[in-house]
């Protein structure tokens, strides 16, 4: 009877331990499309750490926004993060979206006029800058940001409200020339210029929204080969 209570014991605090593990060090998520090009591909299980940006704490529509720890994504890492647009369900509870962070707050992103992400310091004709807002620093409102300044207010700013009367944006009944916001953003772009599942259709993701950064893809697998090839060999424990 004791050697089969231990089993019982054993049995769950292992499982106690790898759910602690999986909500608050790392966590794993599966690509069911191929939105970035060749980065990632449908099937890819992928290895994501809670720990890189701070843990961000469970029950956030209760206790508030707050991070075990600290730190923000850096230009170039891919990091996984809930849906911006989604309002349906707390933020935590939202779809995981995968993109690659090329701005962060205080940053400056620079788009063609049909939404084309721009690298380059030469061009200048046909495109618009926007930048992105951070903690506490004004944002100035202009033609080019406008919408975006309004949409991101009301979705991730819930102690302001805005609207656009015409061209003009205008935040808590005042015309805005400057928005100050409450927390840091970020530009995500999802690998693939054609694909606009990212902060060109989205939006600014705000740090409330971050999961964690994408560390591996742990393994890959085929759903349209059987199950005796199903595991694609070249994608075991591979970093992105």
């Amino acid at each position: 009877m004791r050697g089969f209570l231990r089993i019982i014991l054993t049995v769950a605090v292992t499982s106690l331990l790898l759910w602690l593990v999986w909500q608050f060090v790392a966590a794993q998520f599966t690509v069911t499309s191929s939105p970035t090009g060749r980065t990632f591909l449908a099937g890819d299980r992928l290895l994501v750490s809670r720990m890189s940006y701070g843990q961000r704490l469970p029950f956030m529509n209760v206790v508030g926004y707050r991070r075990l720890g600290g730190g923000f994504p850096e230009r170039g890492e891919w990091i996984a993060f809930n849906l911006p647009t989604d309002t349906t369900r707390d933020v935590d509870k939202r779809p995981v979206v995968v993109s690659k962070c090329i701005a962060r707050h205080g940053d400056t992103v620079r788009l063609t006029r049909d939404r084309m992400l721009f690298f380059g310091q030469e061009r200048s004709h046909g495109v618009r800058t926007l930048v992105v807002p951070a903690k506490g620093r004004r944002v100035a409102v202009n033609s080019n940001n406008a919408v975006l300044l309004c949409n991101t207010i009301n979705l991730h700013e819930p102690c302001h409200s805005a609207v656009m009367y015409g061209d003009t944006l205008f935040v808590d009944g005042h015309a805005a020339r400057f928005v100050t916001f409450t927390q840091n953003y970020f530009w995500v772009f999802s690998g693939n210029q054609s694909d606009m599942n990212d902060s060109r259709t989205f939006g600014f993701v705000p740090e409330t929204h971050i999961i964690g950064r994408v560390e591996r893809v742990l393994y890959s697998v085929d759903a349209e080969k059987p199950f005796y090839g199903m595991f694609r060999k070249d994608r075991f424990f591979l970093k992105p």
